[in-house]
């Protein structure tokens, strides 16, 4: 976006002077040798030219083309920088957004751990009711269910906090070899989830 800022107002200084009457400074030398032999004898003829002076260049009207030209060139400058600043605005509003993604993440990981522990701790005591006949197979079944669920919940959880790690990173230009070493490590690591049952 930058260099598209940098191109627009490179061609607004071109066509400023375009448009305006200039001064330059001509010089020009030539130097011209002829020599030979003939039945006469031989001749040598030598010819040095040099001028030097100032040229003045003075822009026909072109009915208000070099004006319409340098107002094109204006708002080209004005729509390149207003693109900017709107790329800057969105990596802003993404980063800020990935940012709060972030600790979000980590309170509902925390949250869905405790929810869990208490599915894990019913399903036992669903289990340990069915087995003495105060619970029926299909309340066990609902247990296991409302356990797996958490189980695949709170993985779902783990696995969008990688993704918005590795995205402000990305927003950051600080996804390197470290950040993704971090993030292997992070993946590799025995989880402290429990299994399904």
């Amino acid at each position: 976006m930058t260099e598209a800022v940098a191109v627009a107002e490179q061609k607004l200084r071109q066509q400023g002077a375009a448009g305006r009457a200039t001064v330059d400074l001509v010089a020009q030398a030539s130097l011209d040798r002829i020599a030979g032999h003939g039945d006469f004898g031989s001749a040598r003829n030598r010819n040095l030219n040099a001028m030097v002076g100032v040229q003045l260049n003075i822009p026909i009207d072109a009915s208000g083309l070099i004006g319409a030209q340098e107002r094109e060139a204006v708002e080209r400058l004005g729509k390149a920088r207003a693109e900017l600043d709107l790329a800057r605005e969105e990596v802003g509003q993404q980063t800020r957004s990935a940012w709060q993604g972030l600790q979000t993440g980590a309170a509902r990981i925390a949250a869905l751990q405790q929810a869990q522990t208490a599915s894990r701790a019913r399903l036992d005591a669903t289990r340990l009711g069915h087995e003495v006949g105060d619970r029926t197979l299909l309340d066990v079944l609902n247990a296991e269910n409302d356990h797996a669920q958490t189980v695949l919940a709170l993985a779902q959880a783990r696995s969008d906090q990688v993704l918005t790690r590795l995205k402000l990173a990305a927003l950051a230009d600080r996804l390197d070899e470290e950040v993704l070493a971090q993030v292997n490590a992070t993946l590799a690591a025995p989880a402290s989830q429990e299994s399904l049952p």
